[in-house]
C-alpha cells in the first residue's frame, strides 16, 4: 500500500497500519507543515510546547518541536537511549553547510551545566569539558594520557589575543601566572632538558630550575640573560641584583640545611638600620661560629676606597689596626741566605744618604691631606719598593734598616777598638817619658 499525500497540515495525526499488514511508505508530494498552513521546507515545525520531562515507556522516541516566547528556541529530544547523529559516518556541521571534520562549527561553542570531571569507569574516556555552575570551566583528559595544545607548532594566549611566544599570559588585573604545591618529582616523561616551575607540598618552597632529566643534569638559569635588573624582596631594582627586606642575602654553602637562626653554613651579605653598616661574613649558624671568608682566592686585586686596586689589598685612605703582622717563619720560605756585611755597609750607606721629605697625598688618591713626613719611592733602595716601584714594603724597609744598623753597629764597634788602641799608646808615651 503506498499513500500519497500532496500538501497537509498536520494537528495531531496518527497513521495506523491494518493489522497484519507489513509497514509501508508514506511518501508526501510538496512540504509538510506542523502547526501552519504555509510550510517553508520539506518539514515545518510550528508550535509552543517545550520537550516532556519524560514519556512512558510506550511513547520512547524521538521528539521534535519550538518552545520558549514567540518559538525563541527549537529542540530535539531524545528518550530512553541517546541520541546519535550519522553513526555510519559523514560530517556534521553546525553552522556550516560544508563540513570538514566530523563535528565542524562555524562559530562559538558555549559549554553549560553542572557537572564535573570525576569520571570513573568507562565514562572516563577521550577529552571532556564542562562546566559547574557559579563555578569554573574545566576541560580533562583520561585514560592516563596528557593534554597537548599546539602540539604541531603555532602560539597559545591566554588574556591575550596576539600571543608572542609559545605561551603568552596576560593576567590583566588578575595574580598573573599561579603554580600551586604539587610534589616535587621528576616531571614523568619528561623529554630533554627545560625549566622546571612549581611547588613543593613537604616543604612550603617555591622551585624554579633548569634541568636536563635525559641525562639528569643540572643545566644554567639565566634570569635576565640580555639586560634588565632583578629585585628580590621589593618592586624597585636600580641593579642587576637588587635584595630588600629580610635580613639581607644569605649565601648558603654547599649541601647545607636549616636557616639564619636554625643551621647551616654560609656568608652572610646585608645591611643593617640600627647602625648603617653593611655586613659580609662567613658564618656556621649550627655550631655558632664563624668561618674563615675568602676573597679573590683565585687571583686579582681587592680595593677598599678605589675602583681600581693596583695591590693585593690596596686602601684608599687610613687603615687602622692593633697589630699587623708578616708570615715569617722558615715553613713558609725557602732558598734562605745570610746579608753579606758588605751588602749591610752597602744598606747604611744608602739610607744614611736617603733625605727625608714632607708631603700631602692627591685627593684622589687619599682621603687624608694632613701634612706627612716620609720618604719617596723613587729615592728608596729597590730592595724596600714594591714591584711596580710604587709603593713601599714597610718590611723590607725594617730589615734594610736594621741591615744598616748592624753595620753601623760594626763600624761603632771599629771605632771603638781604634780608640782604646789610641788611648793605650797615648798612656805608654806619657808613661816612657818621666
Amino acid at each position: 500500500m503506498r499513500i500519497d499525500i500532496d500538501k497537509v497540515l498536520v494537528a495531531s495525526i496518527l497513521l495506523v497500519m491494518p493489522s497484519g499488514l507489513a509497514a509501508q511508505n508514506l511518501r508526501v508530494r510538496g512540504s509538510i507543515g506542523i502547526g501552519t498552513f504555509s510550510p517553508s521546507g520539506p518539514l515545518h515545525i510550528m508550535g509552543a510546547a517545550p520537550p516532556p520531562s519524560g514519556l512512558s515507556a510506550g511513547n520512547n522516541g524521538l521528539l521534535l518541536g519550538s518552545s520558549g516566547e514567540n518559538n525563541s528556541y527549537k529542540w530535539i529530544q531524545s528518550y530512553s537511549g541517546p541520541l546519535v547523529l550519522n553513526q555510519w559516518g559523514n560530517n556534521v556541521g553546525i553552522g556550516t553547510t560544508n563540513p570538514a571534520f566530523t563535528l565542524d562549527v562555524g562559530g562559538i561553542v558555549r559549554v553549560a551545566g553542572n557537572s564535573n570531571w570525576t569520571q570513573s569507569g568507562p565514562n572516563a574516556l577521550g577529552l571532556q569539558f564542562g562546566s559547574l555552575d557559579g563555578g569554573f570551566k574545566w576541560i580533562q583528559s583520561f585514560e592516563s594520557q596528557p593534554l597537548i595544545l599546539n602540539g604541531g607548532g603555532n602560539r597559545i594566549g591566554i588574556g591575550t589575543t596576539a600571543p608572542a611566544s609559545a605561551l603568552d599570559i596576560a593576567g590583566g588585573s588578575g595574580p598573573g601566572l599561579w603554580v600551586r604545591a604539587s610534589t616535587l618529582t621528576t616531571p614523568t616523561g619528561a623529554p630533554g632538558a627545560g625549566v622546571y616551575l612549581g611547588m613543593g607540598t613537604v616543604s612550603p618552597i617555591g622551585y624554579l630550575y633548569a634541568y636536563d632529566f635525559s641525562g639528569n643534569n643540572k643545566r644554567d638559569l639565566a634570569i635576565q640573560g640580555g639586560s634588565g635588573n632583578v629585585s628580590v624582596g621589593h618592586n624597585s631594582p636600580v641593579t642587576t641584583l637588587d635584595v630588600g627586606g629580610g635580613n639581607g642575602l644569605w649565601v648558603r654553602a654547599s649541601g647545607a640545611v636549616g636557616n639564619l637562626a636554625g643551621g647551616g653554613a654560609g656568608m652572610f651579605l646585608g645591611s643593617s638600620t640600627s647602625d648603617n653598616t653593611g655586613y659580609l661574613f662567613a658564618y656556621n649558624y649550627t655550631n655558632n661560629t664563624g668561618q674563615n671568608l675568602a676573597i679573590n682566592p683565585s687571583g686579582g686585586n681587592v680595593g677598599i676606597g678605589t675602583t681600581t686596586p693596583a695591590y693585593k689589598l690596596h686602601v684608599n685612605g687610613t687603615a687602622a689596626g692593633t697589630s699587623w703582622t708578616n708570615l715569617s717563619s722558615v715553613e713558609y720560605k725557602e732558598n734562605i741566605r745570610s746579608v753579606p756585611e758588605s751588602k749591610q755597609r752597602e744598606m747604611l750607606d744608602r739610607l744614611t744618604k736617603l733625605e727625608l721629605k714632607t708631603y700631602q697625598y692627591k685627593r684622589e688618591i687619599g682621603d687624608n691631606t694632613d701634612d706627612k713626613i716620609g720618604f719617596i719611592a723613587e729615592d728608596m733602595p729597590k730592595e724596600v719598593l714594591s714591584a711596580d716601584g710604587k709603593a713601599v714594603d714597610l718590611y723590607e724597609l725594617l730589615a734594610y734598616a736594621i741591615g744598616a744598623l748592624k753595620a753601623q753597629q760594626e763600624q761603632i764597634r771599629a771605632e771603638h777598638q781604634e780608640i782604646e788602641r789610641l788611648r793605650a799608646e797615648l798612656i805608654h808615651l806619657a808613661l816612657t817619658r818621666k
